[in-house]
């Protein structure tokens, strides 16, 4: 049996040490390795930041399994539109990654709009199936029940002060003031 070096009458636990002086080095030790580590990776990270395109890389790859190249090609590949609705991205905001959530597959590029009609297709299909059959559906041998909107009437332009301030001034004026 070995004896520990710092407490001669306790059981040697690692690196001659007994159980509660290792412990108590280990977890010195793992508190300053620990600051070392950090500050190295705050470091890291701010030149990770600085390089173009290294965060929009890092999530693509994470999240689809596919590069910032790889993006950049199918919107090559896209001819920069949409690979639903065939439009062009006005605005500033980047095209989304439209992927299979079964099969894990990437299927192209969409815009926001086509994107969000995208998830709403999968999460039921039956619906997609009855709204197509409805927008096709011939509703000439059905009664009408749209009734036609009244026109507004237009506003008159009025060219003399006195009238003009009276309707402008109309809530605000008693019934014998405007006389």
């Amino acid at each position: 049996m070995k004896f520990a070096t710092c407490h001669i009458d306790r059981k040697h636990h690692a690196k001659g040490l007994c159980a509660s002086c290792y412990n108590t080095t280990k977890i010195n030790v793992s508190e300053e390795t620990r600051e070392k580590a950090l500050a190295y990776k705050r470091e890291y990270s701010r030149k990770l930041r600085q390089i173009p395109g290294y965060q929009k890389n890092k999530i693509l790859k994470h999240r689809y399994g596919i590069t910032l190249e790889d993006y950049n090609k199918m919107l090559e590949k896209q001819n920069f539109k949409c690979a639903l609705c065939f439009k062009l991205n006005r605005s500033k905001k980047q095209f989304h990654v439209d992927h299979d959530h079964i099969n894990e597959r990437v299927r192209g590029l969409l815009c926001s709009s086509c994107n969000n009609f995208m998830t709403k297709l999968d999460e039921d299909l039956q619906i997609a199936r009855r709204a197509i059959i409805y927008k096709t559906t011939n509703f000439d041998n059905y009664i009408s029940i749209i009734k036609k909107r009244k026109k507004k009437k237009k506003k008159k332009v009025f060219d003399d002060y006195p009238e003009d301030k009276n309707i402008i001034l109309g809530d605000y004026m008693s019934n014998e003031e405007r006389r």
